[in-house]
C-alpha cells in the first residue's frame, strides 16, 4: 500500500482513475487475494502476458516491482492484525499468505525495523500509554510537567 501510497502522490490520484482495465484488475487481485500464495507466474498470467513483460510493466506504471507491491500489501494487513487481535503472529503470518513464520519475520523486520513481537508490544505501549515521547515534549515546553 505503501507503492501505491507513494505512486498515487506522485502521479495524482487522477492517475488511479487512468488506470488500463487490465491494471485495475491486478491492483483488486492482489488486494483480494494478498492471502493466498501470489507468484509473478500467476499474476502475469492473470495479465495476459510474459513475466518479464508484466514485471516492466508493473513496475513502470506503480513504481515497484509486483512481489514488493504484495508484500506491502501483505505487511499492511499484518499490521493491522498485530495492533487489533490477540491472534499470535503464526496465525497472521499464514492470514497474510506467508507460508512460512520465517520469511513473514525476515520481511517484516526488514520493513518495520523489528520483528512483529516487538512491533506489537511497541504499538500496545503506544496506545496504552497517551503520553508519546512527542506529546511529553510538548507537555513540558509548555510547563506541564
Amino acid at each position: 500500500l505503501a507503492a501505491l501510497i507513494r505512486w498515487t502522490d506522485t502521479k495524482g490520484e487522477s492517475a488511479m482513475k487512468k488506470l488500463t482495465a487490465k491494471q485495475q484488475q491486478i491492483y483488486e487481485y492482489i488486494q483480494e487475494h494478498y492471502a493466498e500464495p501470489l507468484d509473478l507466474n500467476s499474476l502475469s498470467q492473470l495479465y495476459g502476458t510474459s513475466i518479464s513483460y508484466f514485471s516492466r510493466a508493473f513496475k513502470q506504471h506503480f513504481g515497484t516491482a509486483p512481489m514488493t507491491f504484495v508484500n506491502e500489501v501483505r505487511m499492511h494487513y499484518a499490521r493491522l492484525f498485530l495492533t487489533t487481535t490477540e491472534m499470535k503472529v503464526q496465525e497472521i503470518a499464514g492470514y497474510c499468505g506467508f507460508e512460512k513464520m520465517e520469511y513473514f519475520c525476515y520481511v517484516f523486520k526488514k520493513v518495520e525495523g523489528c520483528t512483529p513481537s516487538q512491533y506489537r508490544l511497541n504499538r500496545w505501549h503506544a496506545d496504552k500509554n497517551p503520553c508519546t515521547a512527542d506529546r511529553r515534549l510538548e507537555m513540558e515546553s509548555d510547563g506541564n510537567l
